[in-house]
């Protein structure tokens, strides 16, 4: 990649910009490498897709670089993951890294950063990453999809808790709240309780339909897609790389986006982060980083109680 500062749909795109793509495109090579040498489907999915269809390459503004398979596939990446994943790289999930509670993988480099707010008191690999969603069966009906929710969205909600709980601390009420509210789970081991959340999709029966219900509920509403889909999977252009891309993929991402063809700027997933930077370990900037988060949630609990600000 052409690491030279550009403009592309009327948005800089500046040369670290493209350092870290360049990192993304790096770390896919190495899962794609790892998937075929298993014989696993794996395709692009969200802003990425639409950047293979729409720009040959990355949206502009976008941060990242989303991937997803089906779950048995997943399943079978997780178990060779610790002998193919060697330094610089990282293969991180709720089994591999203490607190992440995230219903996906992410694959890092080591070296690198990329920091979000909520990550800064926490201990997790921090590099530069990809995401690996996973596909999971949707139940055949309403009413079993409900029964679903129901057992997966609390311990969901309580594994976001266990592993964000610092999230809360600037509001002692909310903390408190939060608490009572997942106390039945709070005793339970974080990877036990992500076992049994991992569980209840693994239930499922096959429906010809997958969605990534372990990421959010809320993709239920509008990423339901044929399981179909996997069974062709086409090589086109993103950068100076071949993304994988499935069937029919311009129909799921219409179901998804609309008119995902037309550009239009939309804010980071992520919600912008703190930092991210090629050149540099997430651990040389943590310090400083938990220095000035504790001070901001100090002063948030000092002005509950209407009390100076601390300088």
């Amino acid at each position: 990649m052409n690491l030279s500062e550009e403009v592309r749909n009327g948005y800089l795109i500046t040369s670290e910009m493209k350092k870290v793509w360049n990192i993304q495109m790096e770390i896919c090579k190495k899962i794609f490498e790892v998937c075929n040498k298993h014989n696993l489907r794996i395709v692009c999915s969200g802003g990425t897709a639409i950047g293979v269809l729409r720009e040959h390459g990355y949206i502009p503004w976008d941060d990242d670089i989303d991937l997803e398979m089906l779950r048995e596939d997943y399943d079978k990446l997780c178990s060779v993951a610790k002998d193919e994943f060697k330094e610089p790289y990282f293969f991180q999930n709720a089994y591999t890294d203490k607190g992440y509670c995230y219903g996906h993988a992410q694959v890092r480099k080591s070296g690198t950063s990329a920091i979000l707010r909520g990550d800064v008191f926490k201990k997790n690999h921090l590099g530069i990453f990809v995401d690996i969603f996973i596909l999971d069966n949707v139940p055949e009906n309403t009413e079993k999809l409900a029964q679903l929710k129901n057992k997966v969205v609390p311990i969901q909600n309580a594994l976001f808790f266990k592993s964000f709980c610092h999230l809360y601390t600037s509001n002692p009420i909310s903390y408190i709240k939060a608490c009572i509210k997942h106390f039945p789970y709070l005793p339970i081991p974080l990877k036990t309780l992500y076992r049994k959340y991992e569980s209840q999709f693994r239930k499922v029966a096959s429906s010809g339909n997958v969605c990534t219900l372990a990421f959010t509920w809320n993709s239920i509403n509008y990423g339901i897609r044929p399981k179909s889909m996997m069974d062709h999977i086409e090589w086109l252009p993103f950068e100076d790389m071949l993304m994988p891309v499935p069937d029919k993929c311009a129909e799921i991402l219409t179901r998804q986006y609309g008119d995902f063809m037309k550009p239009a700027k939309a804010p980071s997933m992520h919600g912008g982060f703190l930092v991210l930077d090629s050149e540099h370990d997430y651990r040389t900037y943590l310090p400083e980083l938990r220095k000035q988060e504790f001070k901001r949630k100090l002063n948030k609990i000092l002005s509950i109680f209407g009390l100076k600000k601390y300088e």
